[in-house]
This record gives structure tokens, C-alpha cells and sequence, in this order.
């Protein structure tokens, strides 16, 4: 059995919520009495007898279209830190039971709740009170206790070949257009295709970056405005989104000392973010002359390199501008600041 409760009914009551949100449910008797009537995936007590409910609680029950509880499916509320850059937002999980149930003790505040299927069968949802397919639960309160209950839908599937000139590992970003609180998905390249699956339906684009900061949205395009908007039904499968990568541009120079000799067995890294959590790093070690030879993608790259007195120091940044083919740029010694 999964976690169970029970709910009392007054006589000549219609219904209420007592103590943590416990539902509830009933029916009058004739003759005037009370009774027990159990009720799915009631929350279950998690504190030791005089502890004071310091948390809030999350809970309900997962259902597939005909009603029947979902088993396996990871419930997953994300607590945001918009005051903290960088920080990791606390994040609670559950997985349902054999009953469709979760439950979550969560710290209050504003929270969003996704449930993520074990399977592809169904689709990601969010969960909140309205049971709507996106948004934020508004805040809980010390001691409150919500119930968001959701059906699954079947899951729909995007795909693609792409098309990477270099041989350097990809990596494909699915981006949901008409919802705001999705959170984007990342799938790896395997043998020049990709796949995303258990998807809700909407309208989703998809871009393919590689770990030398090259990068494209569908068919072919630099950017995500431009990218091919895909309209996914329920259930439904497209397997052409396909993406065609630019070839990186070939950077060429030398590193010298301020005597002009150069700078053998010297490692320049060049450093690109796509986005607020992903850095491409690459890195080169430079040859008896001094000369190095890299593939970059387009953008901005800082240069940093470690010499022996000044540990690691960065070097004047370097521009790839889009499509470029080549770039010749040489650094000195003389330009680190230590």
C-alpha cells in the first residue's frame, strides 16, 4: 500500500480542512453520525512528537487520462535564490509510489513543482495549484500543507540529424517558446543525431553548440529569434528539425617573451559562454617557436596563460566574428599584468 490517511466528517457538516490541510470528505449519515472515509495520498507526519513545523508540505497524487496512478514519476520543487548570482537553488524530489503518491517537506517561500516521468510514454508537466501546464505555486507559508494532484499526458518526440564540421563533441538545446517557466533541456549528439522525448505539446525550437563554442539554431541560424519554431501535438512525433553547425574558426600566433623568443610548452587557454551556465574551454600548448594553433567558435574569448612569476594571468581577449574562416593573433608576455 502507498501513504494513506484518513479525513473526518462532523454530522450536519458539508466539508472542511483542519489542522495541516487535511481534506475532508463524507457524507451525512441519516441518523446524524459521523464516518471514516479514507482518503488517497493523504500527507503523511513527518516530525517527532513536540518538534514545531518549521516546513511546509507538498503532496498529491499522479494519474494517467483513465485514472489510474502513475508509478515512478519524479516530483521535483525548486525553491529560487534571485538575491544569491551563482547560487544553487534548494531543490526537493519524491518519486510516486505504487498509489501515484508524493510527498515533499519543503522549506517555505515561492516554489515551482515539476513532475518528470520515469517514461516517455508521458509528459513533463508543471504543477500547481490550478493545475495548469506552467507558473509558480505562490508562496507557502510555516506549517501550510497544499495538494496539487495532475494527469499525465502522453509525451510527443523531437529529433534531428546535425551537421558538425569539426570533430569536437556537441551538444543539442531544446528551448520551449511559449513558456516562459520551462526550463531548457540539453541532449548529447550521438553519431550526428539527436532526440528529445516525453515532451508536452507547444511550440519548441532547438539549437546545437559544441564544446569550441561553435553553435546554430534550426535549420542553420545564429540566432535564437530566427531559429525554426516546431508546433508538437500530444503524443506526436517530427523527427526533421535538423541543425547545420558552422565550421570554427582557425587561430593561429605565437606567444613571445618580451626579448621576442618565443614561448615554448606554454599552455593559452581561451575561455566562451553560451548562455549564463555554459563555458567552453579550450586549451593549447605552444611549440618550440612559440607557435600555437586553436578552433574557436564565433564570440568574444578571454586568453589566459601561466608563466613561470606571474602563476595564471589573462592575456588581451580575442573576437571571432561570425563565419570567419582564419584568425592570426600573437600575444607577448610583456602584455601580463604581474
Amino acid at each position: 500500500m502507498g501513504r494513506r490517511g484518513f479525513a473526518w466528517l462532523a454530522a450536519g457538516t458539508g466539508g472542511t480542512v483542519i489542522g495541516a490541510g487535511a481534506l475532508l470528505v463524507g457524507v451525512q449519515a441519516s441518523h446524524g453520525s459521523a464516518w471514516w472515509q479514507e482518503e488517497p495520498c493523504a500527507p503523511t507526519e513527518t516530525r517527532t512528537a513536540g518538534e514545531p513545523a518549521l516546513g511546509a508540505v507538498v503532496h498529491g497524487q499522479l494519474s494517467d487520462p483513465k485514472g489510474d496512478p502513475v508509478e515512478g514519476t519524479e516530483v521535483r520543487a525548486t525553491q529560487s535564490v534571485p538575491s544569491l548570482r551563482g547560487a544553487t537553488s534548494p531543490e526537493w524530489s519524491d518519486r510516486t509510489d505504487a498509489d501515484g503518491c508524493y510527498q515533499l517537506r519543503v522549506t517555505p517561500g515561492a516554489l515551482a513543482v515539476v513532475a518528470e516521468p520515469a517514461s516517455s510514454r508521458w509528459a513533463t508537466r508543471w504543477l500547481t495549484g490550478a493545475d495548469s501546464e506552467a507558473g509558480e505555486q505562490p508562496p507557502l507559508e510555516v506549517g501550510e500543507v497544499i495538494r496539487l494532484d495532475a494527469t499525465l499526458r502522453p509525451g510527443a518526440t523531437l529529433s534531428g540529424q546535425v551537421t558538425v564540421p569539426s570533430a569536437h563533441p556537441a551538444t543539442a538545446v531544446l528551448l520551449r517558446r511559449d513558456d516562459p517557466q520551462w526550463s531548457r533541456r540539453e541532449a548529447p549528439v550521438k553519431d550526428g543525431r539527436y532526440e528529445f522525448a516525453g515532451l508536452p505539446e507547444g511550440e519548441y525550437a532547438v539549437g546545437v553548440h559544441t564544446t569550441i563554442g561553435t553553435r546554430a539554431y534550426a535549420p542553420r541560424v545564429q540566432r535564437e529569434e530566427q531559429a525554426r519554431v516546431v508546433r508538437l501535438g500530444e503524443a506526436e512525433t517530427i523527427d526533421d528539425v535538423d541543425v547545420e553547425v558552422p565550421a570554427p574558426a582557425v587561430v593561429t600566433g605565437r606567444l613571445t617573451t618580451p626579448q621576442g623568443a618565443g614561448a615554448s610548452g606554454t599552455t593559452v587557454s581561451f575561455f566562451n559562454g553560451w548562455g549564463p551556465t555554459l563555458t567552453h574551454t579550450e586549451s593549447v600548448t605552444t611549440d618550440g617557436r612559440g607557435r600555437y594553433r586553436v578552433e574557436l567558435g564565433p564570440g568574444p574569448w578571454v586568453v589566459a596563460t601561466e608563466v613561470k612569476g606571474c602563476g595564471a594571468t589573462q592575456l588581451p581577449q580575442v573576437r571571432v566574428r561570425a563565419r570567419a574562416t582564419s584568425l592570426a593573433r600573437s600575444f607577448s608576455t610583456e602584455d601580463l599584468s604581474c
